[in-house]
């Protein structure tokens, strides 16, 4: 069975509902979705089954569903609040919570990795701000008048914000899986951008050899290491090149790139033009806009 995103929207063209389920037993039928679903268990427990997988969640647990992922809870006594959402939905924060490990964990990761190691719990002192906000998105909901999609969408990046900054992983932190240390890679790379990285000083962060790490961050982001960073540098270069306050060199300087034509020619593969190309095109479109 499969569900689709559209039926659940309480507006046309704001892909995001958030609802509350109670499971009880086994009555669960497996089933999968065309969405993003983000559990947060606000009472009791159960087992999460994936095929032939499961792992147990309870009270304070976040954790992801990817679309396309058929699941199941069973042995279940709890309650739970489930937040739907399209991968477009994922636009409104992924810039901004990029710099959390949490984040990288929950969404940039392969989904190959077992959803049993991006189990997150959240935790206990933020159980009550967290239940506020997501009654409050419901009342919201239901309501549905002037203001009402501003303050969702205000109240879930709220939500995701919490998640990212106080919850930890599930299970004993002197035993971190490689996949969240790894994510706190990720996340330290795209604050630290500019800073002079290798394969080794990468490697030595996450705590894996190298040959351990080049593999396993291939397998769980799709890119080399030092491919990844450099694609964080160009989309920030093309994000300062929107501005149009620093010349070019300043912000190959800024991305890390030592060399700026090594940094123009790094753009122009990627974009298919060169900075200065790039940044003419934006002034023109904004120029344009404005007319």
């Amino acid at each position: 069975m499969s569900y689709q995103l559209k039926p659940h929207l309480q507006w046309r063209n704001f892909e995001l509902r958030v609802r509350t389920a109670g499971h009880k037993g086994d009555s669960m039928t497996p089933h999968s979705h065309d969405f993003y679903e983000l559990v947060f268990v606000h009472e009791g427990s159960a087992r999460h089954c994936l095929g032939e997988n499961s792992y147990p969640v309870r009270a304070g647990d976040v954790f992801i569903i990817p679309p396309g992922v058929t699941h199941v809870y069973r042995n279940a006594n709890m309650g739970i609040y489930n937040m739907l959402f399209s991968k477009n939905f994922l636009k409104n924060f992924q810039q901004d919570m990029s710099g959390f490990p949490n984040y990288q964990l929950l969404f940039n990761i392969s989904r190959e990795l077992p959803l049993s190691h991006r189990l997150m719990s959240l935790d206990s002192a933020y159980f009550p701000e967290m239940t506020r906000l997501l009654d409050d998105i419901i009342q919201e909901q239901e309501t549905g008048g002037h203001g009402s999609r501003s303050a969702v969408l205000s109240d879930f990046l709220r939500v995701v914000l919490l998640i990212c900054r106080h919850s930890h992983p599930a299970g004993d932190p002197k035993n971190l899986h490689y996949a969240y240390r790894i994510s706190n890679l990720m996340a330290v790379l795209n604050e630290r951008y500019a800073e002079s990285w290798n394969l080794e000083q990468m490697a030595a962060f996450a705590k894996i050899s190298v040959s351990g790490f080049r593999q396993q961050f291939r397998n769980l982001t799709g890119k080399a290491p030092v491919e990844y960073l450099l694609g964080i540098r160009l989309k920030k270069a093309s994000e300062m090149l929107c501005l149009g306050e620093k010349t070019i060199s300043e912000i190959a300087l800024l991305c890390g790139f030592e060399d700026s034509n090594y940094f123009s020619r790094q753009f122009k593969n990627t974009h298919g033009m060169s900075p200065r190309s790039y940044r003419n095109m934006i002034e023109r479109r904004n120029f344009e806009k404005n007319i």
